[in-house]
């Protein structure tokens, strides 16, 4: 998993100036996300049917950037098979409200078109869990892998919708069982009922699209 990662900003109590090493660091900010960013989040998911499909809603509170190289996911955004081969990079800003030193997040990704949009007979096929996420202006921090990163390999020629969820952890986090097949059979996954067994928050949201017929 790769994450970026910035520095955050320490001082020193007992004097009034901070550090060369400080001074080049980065505060973390509660930043969150704007209103308007978060109704086009919910707007565009219930456009495309992840409202209902994946989730019943999303009151978005920080801004959720996955991205494969240089190209982000946004919100229903067409890739290709290739450029999703690679493990995306997964970045946020921390919560207004909640100290980004101790809260937690669980990132998911799901296809809720597998084997294809028309019948989708092995919603949800899951693709990604990571848990003990941070916010990327946490340096230290270490996430863990619960389900590694299955590449995006679309079987129809329509493109799946491939939804990435960001759910905020309850102290003293532990994940819930996955109740797959080892590591290859990923379907079908109940999304919602694993959400409701870790008491997981939706905090943030994207989406992108990808089928065999995917063009640049």
């Amino acid at each position: 998993m790769k994450v970026l990662h910035v520095g955050t900003v320490s001082l020193l109590a007992s004097w009034t100036w901070a550090s060369p090493l400080a001074e080049r660091q980065v505060p973390c900010p509660g930043r969150g996300i704007s209103s308007t960013r978060s109704t086009e989040v919910r707007t565009r998911f219930r456009s495309f049917g992840v409202i209902p499909d994946s989730v019943p809603d999303i009151n978005a509170t920080t801004e959720l950037q996955v991205k494969y190289g240089n190209i982000p996911e946004n919100l229903g955004n067409v890739f290709t098979v290739p450029q999703t081969l690679q493990e995306p990079i997964i970045t946020f800003d921390p919560e207004r409200g909640f100290d980004p030193a101790t809260t937690k997040y669980t990132y998911i990704q799901v296809d809720p078109d597998a084997p294809g949009p028309k019948l989708p007979l092995l919603r949800h096929f899951l693709h990604h869990i990571v848990y003990d996420l941070q916010a990327s202006c946490i340096a230290n921090q270490s996430p863990k892998t619960q389900a590694r990163y299955m590449p995006l390999t679309p079987l129809s020629v329509s493109p799946h919708r491939y939804v990435s969820l960001l759910y905020r952890q309850v102290p003293g986090y532990k994940p819930p069982p996955l109740d797959l097949i080892e590591d290859i059979v990923r379907a079908p996954f109940d999304l919602q009922q694993y959400v409701d067994q870790g008491n997981l928050m939706l905090v943030g949201g994207n989406f992108m699209r990808e089928g065999l017929g995917s063009t640049p």
